[in-house]
């Protein structure tokens, strides 16, 4: 019984782990083909690595604020052609399921971007180059260490 129990538990977790990966390489399908990401994952993993994190965690939303903050308007693209979309209403479905390879999103070396979301009264926050390369590394060094557990 006590291993029925175990047996279960392990394919819960390694069936959230299986969801949760198909959803990140989903909105990286967006830009690049399967093939693409399979050999970058090959040659390139930091920048995989990397793209993972910033599609998944990175870049978040906070309401915008009563003080003056410089920000620009986040704009709509095709990912793989970088044309601006037609469609530029950006709704609160769009921030609740949000992918940045679908947005006109740049961000610099040692400071903040802000975007302002359409009308939805949420501003993006693109942390600098060096807080993503930061937050990325340490996102590497946490699934290492949760896979030697």
């Amino acid at each position: 019984m006590k291993t029925k129990k175990i047996i279960i538990l392990i394919a819960f977790i390694l069936g959230f782990s299986f969801c949760y990966a198909q959803e990140t390489n989903q909105k990286l399908l967006v830009k690049f083909d399967a093939n693409e990401l399979k050999e970058m994952k090959k040659t390139n993993s930091d920048n995989f690595d990397f793209l993972e994190y910033y599609v998944s965690e990175a870049l978040y939303f906070v309401p915008l604020p009563n003080k003056h903050v410089d920000y620009k308007e986040l704009i709509r693209i095709n990912p793989k052609t970088k044309e601006v979309s037609e469609n530029q209403i950006i709704t609160e479905a769009d921030l609740d399921n949000f992918n940045p390879l679908e947005y006109d999103i740049s961000y610099e070396l040692d400071k903040y971007t802000y975007y302002l979301a359409g009308n939805t009264g949420m501003l993006l926050v693109v942390p600098s180059q060096r807080d993503l390369k930061l937050g990325s590394d340490n996102r590497i060094k946490l699934q290492k260490l949760n896979k030697k557990q």
